[in-house]
């Protein structure tokens, strides 16, 4: 029992050193990661989240370039064979994390430009924008805001895009004039289509209205696009009416939608109140029975509760 524990301990740890290969690269030396590889201590149940993080891991050693590289072909390899495989199969074994792993190993060993091609290779767009948010948090973890702005200008799609404002939106991180000017350019020239009711495609939807909103709001300051753009397009994301779960803190992710309706009241230069997000009563009664009407109160009230923890937390 107590080998099995140390057996099950042992495997954490190693498979935290692999979630987390920047810094594992960063801390442990090269001997005792040549090591570890040898010794295929490195748990994953596809080969190819192996191969990426052990090619960040190498990435910084300055020594150890040339052998991260190798890890990282074999990386890429690895998961162009995983793509027609997924194709006949309803599992799925590779996680965002991998993916951007994969996309690190190129930002640091080939320079942003490789990384944003690797990223914007995929279809469909919205595939992307869950590993290029990992990797932008990355950068920004370590500091690196040079190196998220660079990415944000090598872009050349609006999932891309839109997927490094999200997460610089969510840390509170300024874009550069440069930044904004090429996000907004490829978001004029592209529209991301996703459903914003599929709740399968929450976190996705989440970081659209984030990166929109974002992009939008410094495009304008920077006297990149005039209040009435921005407001054009992001009406063409948000929609008509809003949902009836905007403020509930059980549902779905709403705080990005929140935030794109927060900009485009500051465009228009006008106050927004619960009112304003709330349905209207022909759109309440189209959508359900008098059950819906008998809750209003108690989805009025949760969603105000919800509106101040996505102001504050979000």
């Amino acid at each position: 029992m107590r080998a099995g524990v140390a057996a099950a301990s042992s495997e954490r740890g190693y498979k935290l050193l692999c979630d987390e290969p920047d810094l594992t690269g960063d801390i442990l030396d090269s001997a005792t990661i040549d090591e570890i590889r040898a010794a295929r201590m490195f748990p994953s149940d596809w080969p190819g989240a192996v191969f990426g993080a052990e090619s960040v891991m190498l990435a910084m050693k300055t020594d150890r370039q040339g052998d991260a590289r190798n890890r990282l072909r074999a990386a890429v390899h690895a998961l162009h064979a995983w793509v027609p495989a997924q194709a006949e199969s309803n599992g799925s074994n590779v996680e965002p994390k991998n993916v951007a792993n994969i996309a690190l190993a190129a930002l640091y060993l080939h320079g942003e430009q490789s990384a944003a091609r690797f990223l914007e290779g995929w279809r469909p767009p919205r595939w992307i924008l869950e590993p290029a948010a990992l990797l932008t948090a990355t950068l920004l973890a370590r500091g690196e805001q040079d190196r998220v702005m660079q990415l944000g200008v090598a872009s050349q799609t609006a999932a891309l895009s839109v997927a490094v404002a999200a997460e610089s939106q969510r840390l509170g991180v300024p874009m550069t004039r440069e930044h904004a000017q090429r996000a907004w350019q490829t978001l004029r020239e592209k529209h991301i289509d996703i459903d914003s009711n599929e709740y399968a495609l929450q976190n996705a939807t989440d970081m659209i209205f984030r990166g929109v909103s974002w992009i939008s709001a410094w495009a304008v300051r920077y006297a990149v696009a005039a209040p009435e753009e921005a407001i054009s397009l992001l009406n063409r994301y948000l929609p008509t009416e809003p949902p009836n779960d905007l403020g509930d803190v059980h549902g779905r992710k709403r705080a990005g939608m929140l935030h794109a309706y927060a900009v485009c009241a500051h465009l228009r230069e006008q106050p927004l109140s619960l009112p304003d997000l709330q349905p209207t009563n022909d759109t309440v009664e189209r959508r359900g029975d008098g059950k819906n009407q008998k809750n209003s109160k108690h989805n009025s009230s949760s969603f105000s509760r919800g509106l101040t923890n996505g102001r504050t937390g979000a």
